[in-house]
């Protein structure tokens, strides 16, 4: 987020120099970019490694380092900024970056055990870890606005975006209590998922979603 743009966090809004509040989906290209820029720098970093550019210990130092750097950033804009980010965002944050060094560790292991062949497929599954950072993002917005008293969430589909049929089947289930639905990132389409999420408090008087 530039840096001239200041966190509402009552509203949990950007606001813009110019007191504009920053729109869910001006912020969610701003996230996006970070994803892309993400995947890309590790596709590029894999692609040397592929050519011999730079040893395995280089490029696996590289890869936990830029895993690192992508949630923490994308953890980061959806809490309003490093500023934000007290004991509980930061044990999420710590919490979802363990969980992608575990994926990376079994990926790096089997690289190392020439497991998987140098090439297209390597690089292209190097990219996911950096698209991966959009379901920190989403994870991450679903703590902060639990923690603002949300109880409902709802699943709706990015118009501009591929979608697998998982991704159909949540977004049709409407409204539910928040944690029902699968996240981003678990879904049939995995890291690739640019879905997202809404959420408001239950409607007064209804004991559950639906009813």
């Amino acid at each position: 987020m530039p840096d001239e743009y200041t966190y509402d966090p009552v509203r949990r809004r950007y606001i813009k120099p110019n007191g504009k509040v920053v729109t869910p989906a001006e912020q969610r290209r701003i996230g996006l970019a970070i994803v892309d820029e993400s995947a890309e720098a590790l596709e590029a970093l894999t692609q040397s490694y592929v050519k011999g550019s730079i040893t395995f210990d280089e490029w696996a130092v590289a890869m936990r380092e830029g895993v690192k750097a992508t949630h923490s950033a994308m953890s980061q804009l959806a809490f309003g900024g490093k500023e934000m980010m007290g004991a509980r965002q930061r044990g999420l944050l710590g919490a979802l970056i363990r969980n992608q060094y575990a994926f990376l560790g079994r990926f790096l292991l089997n690289v190392e055990a020439g497991q998987v062949e140098k090439g297209d497929g390597m690089i292209d599954r190097a990219k996911m870890y950096g698209e991966a950072g959009w379901s920190t993002y989403t994870q991450s917005i679903a703590q902060r606005e639990k923690f603002a008293g949300a109880q409902e969430e709802r699943s709706f589909l990015e118009p501009d975006a591929d979608h697998c049929q998982e991704c159909f089947d949540e977004a049709g289930k409407d409204w539910q209590p928040i944690g029902t639905l699968t996240p981003i990132g678990q879904r049939q389409c995995l890291a690739r998922c640019q879905c997202e999420f809404e959420y408001r408090q239950a409607p007064e008087g209804a004991e559950a979603a639906g009813e």
